[in-house]
Parts: C-alpha cells; structure tokens; sequence
C-alpha cells in the first residue's frame, strides 16, 4: 500500500514533457487502463490507454529494456497508472506494426 501511494505522489510530482515531438512521431492521449512487463527484447514494458493506439497492428505501445531512459519511463507511467493521471504518448510504428513509445507527458 505504501508504494502505490508513493506512486501516486511521484505521478503528481513528476511530468516528463514533451517539448519537441519527433516529425514522424504519432500520438495518443488518454488513460493507461492495463502496464504488462516481460523479457528485455519481448516488449519488455508496455502499456494500453482507454482510447487505443491507432495505426499498429496490436493495443498496446511498449519501451525495451535497452531503450533509452527505460527505468525513468516505466516509473512515471506506472506513477500515472496508479495515479488516475492522463497520459499523451508520441510513438512510432516499429518494423512489425508495433507501437514503439518515443516521449510522453503526464497531466
């Protein structure tokens, strides 16, 4: 219980902000309704929003462990899970019709 309401402190306190978005990026807002870890190369962090991903081939988007700032990432948007908080996410679309999570913000 501890570490969800400290999750939910950090969501309040932390907002990574995008303040360039990559030209090829896409983009979602909406609330994270499900987070899914795996292996380091398996989509190891991924995350659903109520509103869907558009233009992948699944509904999920997802961070590799070697993706850099990786830990930062998953923190604040288990942070944003935990706290209720809206999400925008920019992503691309990987080789496999896959969302690749590039930036987000929290609000």
């Amino acid at each position: 219980m501890k570490i969800v309401r400290a999750l939910s402190a950090l969501a309040g306190l932390m907002t990574i902000s995008c303040l360039e978005s990559p030209a090829h990026a896409l983009v979602q807002s909406g609330k994270i309704t499900s987070t899914f870890l795996s292996q380091n190369y398996n989509f190891a962090f991924r995350i659903t929003l109520d509103t869907g991903f558009s233009g992948c081939t699944n509904n999920f988007a997802y961070r590799n462990a070697l993706d850099d700032n990786y830990q930062a990432y998953v923190a604040s948007l288990i942070s944003a899970y935990y706290g209720g908080k809206s999400v925008t996410v920019y992503y691309d679309v990987d080789g496999g019709g896959y969302c690749h999570i590039t930036e987000f913000n929290v609000s």
